[in-house]
């Protein structure tokens, strides 16, 4: 798991060594990755994490070459969801400490982002390095559907 260049490392990571199960990827920096990683894809499971004003269009050009469709149950194993009302610092605890100081402000409570951060975190968790029977099946802050909730959007709010 890791935020912003660490995101982007925990990407390399899979790349480059099997014995990572699955990775997260919160807001990750991706110009900064190889374009052998594009070229040849990456076989664990991934989840991008982004807040809805951090990513440029060139970034989620990228992470959809990663994305993968979803299967006939509708869980993917590599699938981007980005977090409406949330800036780069939501996906960190210095949204808690430095907010009086930041310049962009997020329009979601940092509350309720840290939970729904740490609701998607923990499923896909559960699904993928756990094998929890409960998460094989359709998990809707997950995989969509009802039940998602209304700032949770499955894919990106980026025009491209």
């Amino acid at each position: 798991m890791g935020h912003s260049f660490g995101g982007a490392s925990i990407i390399h990571c899979l790349t480059e060594e099997k014995r990572f199960l699955c990775g997260v990827a919160l807001d990750p920096w991706m110009m900064t990755l190889s374009e052998d990683i594009f070229v040849n894809g990456i076989s664990q499971p991934l989840i991008f994490i982004n807040t809805a004003s951090y990513m440029q269009p060139s970034g989620i050009e990228r992470i959809m070459k990663l994305v993968k469709p979803a299967n006939e149950t509708g869980i993917s194993s590599c699938h981007m969801v980005t977090i409406e009302g949330t800036v780069h610092r939501n996906q960190s605890d210095s949204i808690f400490i430095l907010s009086s100081l930041l310049k962009e402000r997020p329009t979601l409570d940092p509350y309720t982002a840290h939970s729904v951060n740490m609701s998607l975190c923990l499923s896909f968790l559960q699904r993928f390095l756990h094998d929890n029977p409960k998460y094989k099946t359709c998990v809707p802050i997950l995989d969509g559907g009802v039940g998602t909730p209304e700032y949770v959007l499955h894919g990106t709010n980026v025009l491209f």
